[in-house]
């Protein structure tokens, strides 16, 4: 017997299955509970599936995702098999399900940095080389003393003059690079080796409040 190929949803069906028999093996467990269980797992592969198969909007998957942890912490809460991990599941299924449903609201009507603007939404590598392509450039100024224009950074990299103005442009925008004249430096992060954990600290809140601010708004 062999299993589906690629993002199939028998695939997905056979996987929540076959997880859905392991729990009832467990004479403690009930249908219902492995049923209820093995939700989220279900509605991962139809997020797969359908974000494979068909141009779905930004946000679709946490809708999903969001909905199978509902599911599963009502049940968790509601049927007293465990509260506290059922009110925690609520708390987090919401989230994502408000999260999704504000970007497909919002997002949609907002455009992506120009650097992105053109990449193919269907080759996740095209996305991955450029920000590696970004990275070399800010790198490449950080190991220099004197400003760089567009063009002698295009030179450098081997990218045409368009495409490093928008590059360099993203990397001014997030504050990593700063203008002199014509030219282009490096700004050394404030915070040192410490940046990456300070920059997280400070975008978390925003994240998980941006669902709340974009639904207010």
């Amino acid at each position: 017997m062999s299993l589906p190929d690629g993002d199939s949803p028998i695939r997905w069906l056979f996987g929540a299955t076959l997880v859905a028999g392991l729990l009832v093996a467990d004479q403690d467990t009930t249908v219902l509970s492995a049923t209820v269980a093995t939700a989220p797992v279900v509605g991962a592969g139809i997020g797969s599936y359908l974000g494979t198969h068909y141009d779905l909007p930004d946000g679709s998957n946490s809708l999903l995702a969001g909905g199978s942890l509902l599911v599963v912490g009502c049940y968790g809460w509601i049927a007293g098999v465990d509260p506290l991990a059922g009110k925690l599941l609520v708390i987090a299924g919401s989230w994502f399900v408000l999260d999704g449903a504000t970007t497909v609201r919002y997002e949609s009507q907002t455009s992506p940095p120009a650097v992105f603007a053109d990449l193919d939404d269907e080759d996740p590598s095209a996305a991955m080389d450029q920000i590696n392509s970004i990275g070399a450039i800010y790198r490449g100024l950080r190991a220099v003393t004197q400003p760089k224009t567009i063009d002698q950074l295009a030179n450098a990299h081997d990218m045409n003059p368009e495409r490093m103005k928008a590059a360099v442009d993203y990397l001014e925008s997030t504050g990593k690079l700063g203008r002199i004249g014509n030219g282009y430096v490096a700004v050394e992060p404030r915070w040192g080796q410490l940046t990456p954990f300070v920059s997280f600290a400070s975008w978390l809140p925003r994240r998980l409040a941006k669902p709340i601010t974009r639904a207010v708004a």
